[in-house]
């Protein structure tokens, strides 16, 4: 496939506006499913109370006795499989914005890093203070052992899992934004040629990472390039089929019904490199079609959870460290995590806490960088 004009499918970042009649200006049914997805991996991580055990340790097994895993035991146990879905959402995402703009290295510098750092920092200075507590008080590291000065530097650098730490450290859960920054450097370093032939070099992108990972073992790093990159051949293919939604859906269809067939056999490489993107990409085509009504309560629910969802992400586990340091050793832990209440008040104060996040530090903090290197750039 090959484009004269590289217009989006839609806006995910302020001030960028769609060019496509064919599409809505912003993919807030996409924005949604990111944030049901950081929400994934918050009940994936609700284990950490479920199984916590001597010395501040996640003690191996299932999530058994987890408040109604009648109904969510599937995203108990698979939740972290979410993760590859944020790296394909944003693959979408950036091809979405840059492949129509004209913007130069610095202004893109600028806005990842507006984007995703400061959170970062923040988080990262709250768990050192909380696991600071943790040691004095209960004589240990929580849930993540690796809190030397050796992985702070590589939080405070944003490389924690380059291939430099001997395990989760901090924050844990921000491993996924650390490697996922290698994939925009990608993205930044090919964008010409990527703009050239937006619906073929993408893909071979993926498939080169998958061949690395066929010959070289599990990566991180190559995982994350492989589906970030088929996210961002989906935003070609969305584009492309954008005047005929009814072949856009039949293909949508088509992958979900591949992804669960694989996701049923579940081999490993089946379930990683058919099913998961099978499903996830299938979805996230689908959904490039909806536009919610925006007086509708949908359209505010799934605009809400992508505004919070990069929050929900990197404060979940301050919040549970949090709830751990005021609960041990005083309860126990997993008794009480077995109560649905619990459950609910954990979620909440998650959910609270990034909704603060985004609303007085996020925002005002993305808007205060982007006008600096703006002038920058203009001066």
């Amino acid at each position: 496939m090959r484009f004269a004009d590289p217009s989006t499918l839609g806006q995910s970042d302020p001030g960028v506006h769609g060019t496509n009649p064919n599409l809505p200006a912003r993919l807030t049914a996409i924005d949604g499913l990111r944030g049901i997805a950081a929400l994934a991996v918050v009940l994936y991580h609700y284990s950490h109370f479920l199984r916590y055990g001597p010395g501040g340790i996640v003690s191996p097994g299932t999530s058994t006795g987890a408040p109604g895993s009648d109904l969510l035991e599937l995203i108990y146990e698979q939740g972290h499989r979410a993760v590859p879905l944020f790296w394909m959402i944003s693959g979408l995402v950036l091809a979405h914005v840059y492949y129509r703009r004209v913007a130069t290295t610095r202004e893109f510098v600028v806005n990842r890093f507006a984007r995703l750092y400061p959170l970062h920092l923040l988080t990262l200075i709250v768990v050192v203070g909380l696991q600071a507590v943790a040691m004095s008080r209960l004589g240990s590291w929580q849930i993540y052992q690796n809190n030397d000065a050796w992985h702070f530097v590589l939080n405070l650098l944003f490389v924690s899992d380059w291939g430099l730490a001997s395990g989760y450290s901090f924050n844990g859960p921000i491993w996924s934004v650390s490697v996922e920054l290698l994939a925009y450097a990608m993205f930044w370093a090919f964008r010409k040629p990527l703009l050239r032939y937006p619906g073929v070099l993408p893909l071979v992108v993926s498939a080169c990472a998958l061949a690395a990972l066929a010959a070289m073992g599990d990566s991180n790093i190559l995982r994350c390039v492989f589906y970030f990159f088929a996210g961002t051949t989906l935003a070609a293919i969305g584009r492309a089929l954008a005047p005929q939604p009814w072949m856009l859906l039949a293909l949508a269809g088509a992958m979900i019904a591949i992804g669960i067939a694989a996701l049923v056999i579940a081999a490993p490489g089946l379930t990683q490199f058919v099913g998961l993107p099978g499903l996830f990409g299938g979805a996230i085509l689908a959904l490039s079609l909806t536009d919610l009504p925006k007086d509708g309560w949908l359209h505010a629910i799934a605009a809400r959870l992508g505004d919070w969802s990069y929050g929900i992400y990197l404060w979940h586990f301050p919040v549970q460290l949090t709830l751990i340091l005021v609960l041990v050793p005083n309860f126990d832990l997993s008794a009480l995590a077995s109560k649905g209440w619990f459950l609910g008040l954990y979620l909440s104060l998650v959910l609270l806490v990034a909704h603060f996040s985004f609303r007085h530090l996020e925002r005002p903090w993305r808007a205060r960088l982007r006008s600096w290197g703006e002038a920058r750039s203009k001066g």
